[in-house]
């Protein structure tokens, strides 16, 4: 899994870098704040999986997955480490066997 870096936002136009998923997905530290633009450049919907490792009760909480359409940039988040992060504030994504078509920019807001 590849560590996704943040990205300022700005009050004026800044060049985001995206970055291809990786082939065993995709993690990045939240603090709750963060914003995930994802890029689909595949000719079909792809679908992501983000883990949620909270349970209620012993009962685990089920895992969000997001549909985004061909040729979209879907604009995710906020992920507050409660429900998405792992004891570390760690978030996974996983985009599966559509990697090399998936593109993020995690930005910091």
């Amino acid at each position: 899994m590849a560590l996704l870096t943040k990205q300022a936002a700005a009050r004026a136009a800044n060049d985001l870098t995206f970055t291809t998923s990786s082939d065993d997905g995709d993690t990045f530290e939240t603090n709750g704040t963060e914003a995930l633009l994802v890029r689909n450049n595949k000719a079909g919907t792809i679908t992501l999986t983000v883990t949620t490792p909270k349970t209620v009760d012993g009962l685990a909480v089920a895992d969000l997955t997001i549909e985004v359409g061909t040729d979209e940039v879907a604009l995710l988040g906020p992920w507050p480490s409660s429900i998405y992060g792992d004891g570390d504030r760690i978030v996974s994504i996983d985009a599966g066997a559509d990697y090399a078509d998936v593109e993020y920019a995690l930005i910091s807001i």
